[in-house]
């Protein structure tokens, strides 16, 4: 499998960059169909043990969780299965904000970016949604640009400021 497994760099400045493989699966609601979508959150996200990400309007991604316990739980929404095409990388550690707000343009003061906060912005253009782990970052990007990206983080948390 290669590319699927764990692997973590420590950068020795008190920064974790964990390649960490996950199941990504979308749930998109048809237009008009929002109503089914919060049927969806409120019955499935209530006992979930699986992130449920809001990525836009209609869409949500759930991590972890497995097919076809979704294909039972969506009833008839489209369900994607982004896990081939986009790549997990947590970011942890003392210096994780420090390190991201150099290339990435979001404000990620806990004030601003409270636990459970995403977006989806770029670094060195390299298109990323973050998620807000309250003591990591996850980071989404496409499979053909993490080897980017994790280098781009192990490079920019030699010189914090």
């Amino acid at each position: 499998m290669g590319d699927y497994r764990e692997r973590a760099i420590a950068t020795g400045t008190g920064l974790v960059i964990r390649h960490a493989p996950a199941t990504i699966h979308e749930v998109a609601a048809w237009p008009g169909a929002n109503s089914a979508l919060e049927h969806f959150l409120n019955a499935y996200g209530s006992g979930a043990r699986n992130p449920l990400l809001r990525v836009g309007p209609g869409r949500v991604w759930v991590v972890g969780a497995d097919t076809l316990e979704l294909q039972t739980a969506t009833n008839g929404m489209a369900l994607i299965d982004l896990s081939h095409a986009l790549v997990r990388i947590q970011v942890s550690g003392e210096s994780a904000r420090l390190v991201l707000r150099k290339g990435l343009p979001v404000d990620l003061h806990p004030s601003v970016f409270p636990d459970g906060s995403i977006a989806t912005s770029a670094i060195e253009r390299i298109v990323v949604t973050v998620h807000n782990n309250g003591d990591s970052f996850d980071l989404f990007c496409r499979r053909s640009y993490s080897g980017s990206l994790e280098h781009w983080l192990a490079d920019a948390s030699i010189f914090l400021l």
